[in-house]
C-alpha cells in the first residue's frame, strides 16, 4: 500500500480495506466481538511527528505537520482462526507538497501589418492539472504570464509585440513583416506556485508583397576572381495571404548601399550581382568585409528591404614574424606593434620572465615590466593566417636611465611640443631647471612629469621676464636633478633647442 499526504489536514487510511479471510468468505477485521485477524507492527518510523499504524484498528494516521519525506511501516496480519496463517506487508507513506501542473500547447498565428491588432489568447489551448488529476482552465485568475524572449527575422523594427495578462498578444502598428517567436512563462496563482515555459509563433504578413531578408556570412576560399553563393538563398517574399515565393533576379532587384572593411591597401572592390552572388576580384586584400544592400520587388507597387552580408577574405600567405626590439623605462608599460594585417592572428606563446605580455587583439602586444625590474626581457609570439604560422621574439630593454629629447618645436603640431624627459615619471622626486644663453633661469619645476609640469617654451621665472611669456627661439641649457628609490642623487646637464 502507498499513501500520499500533503496540505494541512490529517490523512488516514485503513490497511484492511478490501481485505478478506477464509477464502474470501469473511472480511478482515480487528474490531468487534469476533475479529478475524490481528495486526502486529514489526517496524515503524522514529520521531514524535511521524505516520503511525494502530494495530487495534488497522488505521495509518499521518499528522498534518509531518515533515516532508518517505516513511515505511512494516506489519504482519494473522488470522484468529486455527490453524493460523500470516502475511507480512509494508506501507509506504510519501509526505510532500502536491502542486498542480500547467500543460502548455504551442500556439501560432498569422496577422496582417495594418493597424494595432490583438491575437487570440495563448491560454485557450492550455490547462492546469491538479493533484487529483482534474483539469482546469488557464485564465488570468489562475496564472500570471511574463515574457522571456522575443526573436524575429524581421529587420528595422522600432516597436515590439507585447504579451498581455490575459494571454493575448498586442501587435503594434508598424511591426515589420516577418516571423516572430515569443517565449513566455506561466505561473500558478496558488501557493505553492508552479511554473512552465511556453512558446508562441506568429507571422506578420504585409499589405504588399515584402522581401524578408536574412543575414548572410561567407568565408571566401581559393585564389583569383571568385564568386560567393547568392544572398537570395535564405530570403523569401512574404505575401499578404501569408504565402511565400522565392527570391531571384526575376522577383527582385538588388543594389549595393555600402561596402566597409578593415583591410588596408585595396585597389579593387567586391561587387554584388543581379543574381545575389558577390564577385570577389583577384587582388582583394585579406580582411573582413560588410556589404549592405537593398532588395526591391519587381511587382508594382514595389517594396524594398535592406540586408547585410559579411564575408572574410583570409590571408593565404604565411606571415613573416621577425625579431622586434623595444625600449621602455622602469615600471612603464610599452605597446609593441607586431603586425598591421587585420586577418593575421597574434598569440604570445612564451611569456616574458620579468613582466606580462598582453595581446591587445589589434596587432599590438603590451609589455609591462615587473615592478622595479631593470634589464633585458623577451617573449615569443606567433603570427598565423590560413596559410600557416611563423614565430619570432620580442626583446625589450627596461632602463632606469633618462632619455632626454632636446628638440622642442612650437609650430602648432602635436609633435615635440614640449621638453620631453623619457623615464622621469619613475623619479617623481626631481627638479628641472632651464637657463638661457646668458645663464638666467627661465624655467623651474619640481616633480616634472611630462604632463602637467612641463616646459613648453613659456617662462615661469619672474626674475628674467613675466611668467607665462613665450621665450624666443634659440638654444637653452638644462639641469635635471633626481633621486632614485635608494634616495641617491643623480644629475643630468645638457642643451635643448627651442624652435618656433
Amino acid at each position: 500500500m502507498s499513501i500520499t499526504h500533503s496540505g494541512t489536514a490529517t490523512t488516514t487510511r485503513n490497511i484492511l480495506d478490501g481485505g478478506t479471510v477464509n477464502g474470501g468468505s469473511q472480511s478482515a477485521t480487528v474490531t468487534g466481538a469476533n475479529p478475524t485477524v490481528q495486526i502486529t507492527v514489526t517496524s515503524s518510523p522514529t520521531g514524535s511527528v511521524v505516520p503511525r499504524l494502530d494495530p487495534s484498528t488497522g488505521i495509518v494516521t499521518v499528522p498534518p505537520t509531518t515533515p516532508n519525506g518517505v516513511y515505511t511501516i512494516s506489519y504482519q496480519v494473522c488470522t484468529t482462526a486455527t490453524p493460523t496463517s500470516c502475511v507480512s506487508r509494508t506501507t509506504t507513506i510519501i509526505v510532500g507538497d502536491v502542486t498542480p501542473t500547467i500543460v502548455i500547447t504551442p500556439d501560432s498565428f498569422v496577422v496582417s501589418s495594418t493597424s494595432t491588432r490583438t491575437t487570440p489568447s495563448v491560454f485557450d489551448n492550455d490547462r492546469i492539472v491538479d493533484a487529483n488529476g482534474n483539469t482546469h482552465s488557464v485564465t488570468s485568475s489562475t496564472v500570471t504570464i511574463s515574457t522571456q524572449t522575443v526573436t524575429t527575422n524581421a529587420s528595422g523594427n522600432t516597436v515590439t509585440p507585447t504579451i498581455n495578462p490575459d494571454g493575448t498578444i498586442t501587435i503594434p502598428e508598424g511591426l515589420r513583416p516577418g516571423n516572430y517567436t515569443i517565449t513566455y512563462q506561466l505561473c500558478t496563482t496558488t501557493t505553492p506556485t508552479t511554473c512552465a515555459n511556453g512558446t508562441v509563433t506568429f507571422t506578420v504578413v504585409p499589405t504588399q508583397p515584402t522581401v524578408i531578408v536574412n543575414p548572410d556570412s561567407f568565408v571566401v576560399t581559393g585564389t583569383g576572381t571568385r564568386t560567393t553563393p547568392s544572398v537570395f538563398d535564405n530570403d523569401h517574399i512574404l505575401h499578404p495571404n501569408g504565402s511565400t515565393t522565392a527570391v531571384n533576379s526575376n522577383t527582385v532587384t538588388i543594389s549595393t548601399q555600402s561596402v566597409t572593411t578593415n583591410a588596408n591597401g585595396n585597389t579593387v572592390t567586391p561587387t554584388i550581382n543581379p543574381d545575389g552572388t558577390i564577385t570577389i576580384p583577384e587582388g582583394l586584400r585579406p580582411g573582413n568585409y560588410t556589404i549592405t544592400y537593398q532588395l526591391c520587388t519587381t511587382a508594382s507597387p514595389s517594396t524594398c528591404t535592406t540586408g547585410e552580408v559579411n564575408f572574410e577574405v583570409p590571408d593565404n600567405e604565411v606571415p613573416d614574424a621577425h625579431t622586434i626590439t623595444a625600449t621602455t623605462f622602469i615600471n612603464t608599460p610599452v605597446e609593441i606593434k607586431v603586425t598591421d594585417k587585420p586577418a593575421t592572428h597574434v598569440n604570445v606563446i612564451t611569456p616574458p620572465a620579468n613582466g606580462i605580455a598582453t595581446n591587445n587583439g589589434d596587432g599590438t602586444i603590451t609589455y609591462e615590466p615587473n615592478n622595479g625590474f631593470v634589464g633585458t626581457d623577451e617573449f615569443e609570439y606567433t603570427l598565423c593566417t590560413a596559410g600557416g604560422c611563423s614565430t619570432a621574439t620580442v626583446r625589450i630593454t627596461v632602463t632606469a636611465d633618462l632619455i632626454i629629447y632636446n628638440g622642442v618645436s612650437l609650430n602648432g603640431s602635436a609633435l615635440n611640443n614640449h621638453f620631453h624627459i623619457g623615464g622621469i615619471e619613475a623619479y617623481p622626486n626631481n627638479t628641472v631647471r632651464i637657463y638661457n644663453r646668458w645663464g638666467a633661469e627661465v624655467f623651474s619645476a619640481e616633480g616634472y612629469d611630462n604632463l602637467t609640469k612641463v616646459f613648453n617654451g613659456r617662462s615661469n621665472a619672474r626674475a628674467t621676464m613675466d611668467a607665462g611669456d613665450h621665450l624666443p627661439q634659440g638654444t637653452y641649457y638644462y639641469i635635471i636633478e633626481y633621486y632614485d628609490a635608494a634616495n641617491e642623487r643623480h644629475k643630468e646637464v645638457g642643451w635643448l633647442y627651442l624652435k618656433k
